[in-house]
């Protein structure tokens, strides 16, 4: 491949850089959007992946959970996988009760007049999301 001028020659160069430039992105947007559809049902798990992505990047082991969002019923959390026993440990504290039983990733609280209920699940496998009630004044009296 010879150019007998230097201009055409360093014009066809640029040209071909720019295609394979083009092929390269074109690749890898192909891969990311067969990759989310693959993996959709996870990524997905529990609709916007952002707010728990960025509550992770908090924990550590003076944080073992953080906070991830609340409204009026609930108040969701995540922690690193398994049981986290500080948040127990903190939810039984606030409303004054104790665990009663565990059925899997379900925890009752009670305190002989009512109860609460915890539900966890395993998020993304190296994560665990808790459901905890939201408490008020009025629910804990």
């Amino acid at each position: 491949y010879s150019c007998g001028d230097l201009e055409v020659c360093l014009m066809k160069s640029r040209s071909l850089r720019g295609k394979i430039l083009v092929i390269g992105l074109a690749v890898c947007c192909i891969l990311g959007i067969a990759l989310v559809y693959l993996y959709s049902p996870i990524i997905f798990q529990r609709g916007n992946p952002v707010p728990y992505l960025f509550a992770s990047t908090k924990l550590s082991a003076e944080t073992p959970y953080v906070q991830v969002k609340q409204t009026d019923s609930e108040t969701v959390y995540i922690t690193k996988s398994g049981v986290c026993d500080e948040l127990l440990q903190s939810f039984a504290e606030s409303t004054g009760t104790e665990l009663q039983e565990r059925f899997g990733g379900t925890y009752i609280f009670g305190d002989g007049k009512k109860q609460w209920i915890i539900v966890s699940e395993i998020y993304w496998k190296n994560f665990t999301v808790w459901e905890v009630p939201t408490l008020t004044n009025a629910n804990i009296e």
